[in-house]
């Protein structure tokens, strides 16, 4: 009885290292996936600027083009009418 007492310690000895072990490695994954979270949100952040930027540049493209046909358009109108 001794000899069985003995072996089950040494069993659940082994098995609460195991499990120690295996919560040690989650502790690990889950201070990873928080940081890949973290630093996903952050960038995802700078790609909503950059977008941004973007488009306002886009925005004064086009403003500036449509005002220089608009001001050739003009021209050619005037010009038209002076002759």
């Amino acid at each position: 009885m001794e000899a069985h007492v003995d072996l089950c310690a040494e069993r659940y000895r082994v098995l609460e290292a195991k499990v120690n072990n295996i919560e040690t490695r989650l502790d690990s994954i889950e201070k990873s996936v928080v940081q890949m979270r973290e630093d996903n949100i952050r960038e995802f952040g700078r790609l909503r600027e950059d977008m941004i930027k973007a488009q306002n540049t886009t925005n004064k493209i086009m403003m500036g083009t449509g005002g220089t046909i608009i001001a050739g358009v003009l021209t050619v109108i005037v010009t038209l009418l002076m002759t």
